[in-house]
C-alpha cells in the first residue's frame, strides 16, 4: 500500500514499477506457505506513512525493506521443510534487491 501510494503521488514509475508486483508476489507466496501449514494468513496492512517528497518516499521504502531482512532470515533459518526455505530465500533476496533498487533511486535524487 505504501508503494502504490507513493507511486501515484508522485508520479514516479521506478522503481515502484518493478517492486509493486514482485511484493505482490510475495504475499501469495506467503500466503500459499501458510496455507500449506493449515495457518490463517489474515493480517492487517500497515497505515501508510504520509511522505511529503519523494525522496522521503524512498527514505521510508528503504526502511520497510530492511526491516524485513532478519524476520526472513530467521524463518530461513527455522523453515521445517527445503520448498519453504527456498521460497522464503527468494522473497529474501528479492527484498534485498528492493532495498538496493530504493537506495539507488535516492543516491540518484542526491540523497542517501
Amino acid at each position: 500500500a505504501q508503494y502504490e501510494a507513493d507511486a501515484s503521488k508522485f508520479q514516479a514509475r521506478m522503481p515502484y514499477h518493478m517492486v509493486i508486483p514482485q511484493e505482490n508476489w510475495h504475499v501469495d507466496w506467503i500466503k500459499a506457505l501458510f496455507k500449506a501449514y493449515g495457518l490463517s494468513a489474515q493480517v492487517s496492512t500497515p497505515a501508510v506513512t504520509p511522505t511529503k517528497s519523494l525522496r522521503e518516499a524512498f527514505e521510508v521504502c528503504i526502511d520497510l525493506e530492511a526491516d524485513l531482512f532478519a524476520p526472513y532470515e530467521w524463518l530461513i533459518r527455522n523453515a521445517e521443510d527445503p520448498t519453504s526455505a527456498q521460497v522464503l530465500t527468494t522473497i529474501l533476496q528479492q527484498t534485498r534487491m528492493h532495498h538496493r533498487m530504493f537506495q539507488h533511486h535516492l543516491q540518484m535524487l542526491g540523497g542517501g
